[in-house]
C-alpha cells in the first residue's frame, strides 16, 4: 500500500511538472493546414494573444474561458483521427512545421464553445515556449511566447516605487473585471463598496476613503473626474472622497515612471446620483497627467482597444494617452 501511495505521488508530481502554464503574451508565428500543405493560410485576426488565469483575450471585446483537460489524442485531434490520421503522424507534422514536441504534452486546453467571437480555435496546446491552436480540425496556428514584456508575469509582487500597494495585471478587460470582481463588491442602496475574497486574483482593488493614508490613493480620491471629461458622473465626482464617496482603484504595472490606474464608481445609481463610467488615469511625478474616459481593454503594450477596435489609444512615457490612427 505504501509503494502504491508513493507511485501515485510521483505520478501526480510528474504530471504537474510538465503541465506548463498557458498564461502570458503570445506572438503569432505561422499557420499551416494539415490537409492542404501547399496553400497559403490566412493569419489570425490579431498577431498577439494574451492569456491570463486561463482566460484568452482574443480582441478587445472577445474574452474566452479555457478549461484544462488531461491530454489524449482524441481530444484536440479528434477530427484528424476520424479522417484516418494517427498520433505519430500528427506528432511528426507538428515537429516538422512548428518544432513542437507533442510527446511533452500532459494537458491541453478547451475553449468555451459559447464564445462566437473566437475565430482562433477550440483546442490549445503548450510545449516549451510555443503554443498551438487547432481551428476547424486541421488548421494549426502557432505562437511563440513573448518574453520582452514584464507586465504579464505574476504582478502581485510589490513594486518599489509604489510602496506596499499591490499591482493588478495586464492585459485588462473591463467586462471581465466587472463580472469577476466588481459585482461582488457593489452594495445596494448607495452603501459604500466592500472588498471581497471572491475577486479574481488578477485584480487587487483598493477602496479610497477619507481615512486612506497612501499618497497615491489620496491623490486619486481627490481628483476632478468631471473636469477630466468623465461620462455620466454626478457633480460629486469632482473630489469624490470629499463628498464621502469611495472610488474603487486598480493599479497596473508602471510604464517607466508613469503609473496607470483604473477608477470605478460603483455607489448606487439611483435618484440621488448618477454613476461615473470607469476611467483610466496616468500619474507621473505625483500628478495626474491625463485621463482616458473609455471602456477599452489595455494589453501588455499599454494599448487600449475598444470593443469594435474602431479606436485604439496608447499610453506614452510622457503620461499622455494618444489616439492611434
Amino acid at each position: 500500500m505504501n509503494k502504491f501511495i508513493l507511485w501515485l505521488f510521483l505520478a501526480f508530481s510528474t504530471f504537474h511538472a510538465h503541465a506548463q502554464s498557458i498564461d502570458g503574451k503570445w506572438v503569432f508565428d505561422r499557420a499551416v493546414d494539415y490537409e492542404d500543405l501547399t496553400s497559403s493560410t490566412i493569419p489570425p485576426l490579431s498577431s498577439t494573444l494574451q492569456i491570463l488565469n486561463a482566460q484568452a483575450i482574443l480582441s478587445a471585446g472577445c474574452v474566452v474561458n479555457l478549461r484544462q483537460e488531461a491530454y489524449y489524442p482524441g481530444g484536440p485531434f479528434q477530427s484528424l483521427l476520424k479522417s484516418g490520421e494517427d498520433e505519430p503522424g500528427i506528432s511528426k507534422f507538428l515537429f516538422k512545421y512548428f518544432s513542437f514536441k507533442l510527446n511533452e504534452i500532459k494537458v491541453y486546453y478547451v475553449a468555451d464553445i459559447g464564445a462566437r467571437c473566437n475565430k482562433l480555435g477550440i483546442y490549445f496546446l503548450v510545449s516549451d515556449e510555443k503554443l498551438i491552436s487547432v481551428h476547424g480540425g486541421s488548421l494549426f496556428y502557432a505562437f511563440k511566447r513573448d518574453k520582452s514584456t514584464t507586465s504579464s508575469v505574476a504582478t502581485q509582487a510589490v513594486n518599489d516605487d509604489l510602496g506596499n500597494l499591490k499591482i493588478s495585471r495586464l492585459p485588462f478587460n473591463p467586462h471581465t473585471y466587472i463580472v469577476n470582481c466588481l459585482e461582488f463588491m457593489q452594495k445596494r442602496h448607495g452603501a459604500a463598496p466592500l472588498l471581497s475574497n471572491k475577486c479574481d486574483s488578477a485584480f487587487s482593488p483598493y477602496i479610497v476613503a477619507r481615512n486612506t493614508k497612501d499618497s497615491l490613493l489620496k491623490l486619486i480620491g481627490a481628483h476632478g473626474f468631471l473636469k477630466g471629461g468623465a461620462n455620466g458622473a454626478s457633480s460629486d465626482y469632482d473630489n469624490p472622497v470629499a463628498n464621502n464617496l469611495h472610488p474603487v482603484v486598480l493599479i497596473f504595472p508602471p510604464l517607466k515612471n508613469v503609473v496607470l490606474v483604473r477608477v470605478e464608481d460603483i455607489e448606487g445609481a439611483d435618484d440621488a446620483r448618477d454613476q461615473m463610467s470607469g476611467v483610466y488615469l496616468a500619474i507621473k511625478d505625483g500628478k495626474v497627467v491625463d485621463q482616458l474616459n473609455e471602456g477599452c481593454s489595455f494589453n501588455a503594450d499599454y494599448v487600449c482597444s475598444t470593443q469594435s477596435e474602431s479606436a485604439k489609444y496608447k499610453l506614452l512615457e510622457t503620461g499622455k494617452f494618444i489616439l492611434l490612427k
